[in-house]
């Protein structure tokens, strides 16, 4: 898929606003659904859009994308609205922000594992030949850009869908009261 394409539905709303004559445009999460680069030439659009003399107000949670961008910098936080004049200081005290509270697992027992799973649609390979052990305890995160399989991903694991080849064993704590799943074919 083009990259242009990505972001068509915000390029529409631009436009639309615009053909309507409109000087202030405000945007809510802009950058949802949009990988690195359609997020960039989104902000590039804007930032030139400022440039012309449009107004432009982004309401938006990936403020490591958007902080370049910015002339003005509000935040909002215990009902009170704050400017921030040091935005690199800003981008830095939030992600001191992340800490890891969790406790440490020594664990190697998989909750999870991928043996050769592949899944296509309509002889279209989306997946091909996954081998991975989730471990108990452990905290995966699963990153890529869009349409690069991540929520079918997820479906399979969740078995939504069945894997067109390999199989996924599910091992699920006893704790739970669940029984423990074997090959899901």
């Amino acid at each position: 898929m083009p990259k242009i394409i990505r972001w068509s539905k915000q390029r529409l709303i631009i436009a639309s606003t615009l053909a309507m004559g409109q000087k202030i445009i405000i945007l809510d999460e802009p950058l949802a659904n949009l990988d690195k680069d359609s997020s960039l030439q989104l902000m590039t659009t804007l930032k030139k859009l400022t440039n012309a003399g449009y107004a432009v107000i982004i309401v938006e949670h990936r403020i490591d994308v958007v902080l370049p961008f910015a002339d003005t910098v509000l935040h909002l936080e215990n009902k009170k609205i704050q400017k921030i004049s040091n935005k690199e200081f800003f981008l830095q005290e939030q992600s001191k922000k992340i800490t890891d509270i969790c406790p440490k697992t020594n664990s190697n027992e998989p909750v999870l594992t991928l043996n050769n799973v592949s899944y296509e649609i309509k002889k279209h390979p989306i997946l091909k030949d996954l081998n991975h052990s989730f471990i108990k305890g452990h905290r995966t995160v699963i990153l890529g850009e869009n349409s690069c399989g991540k929520t079918t991903l997820l479906s399979l694991l969740a078995k939504l869908i069945t894997p067109t080849e390999g199989n996924i064993i599910q091992n699920i704590d006893e704790k739970l009261k669940q029984r423990k799943h074997g090959d899901h074919k």
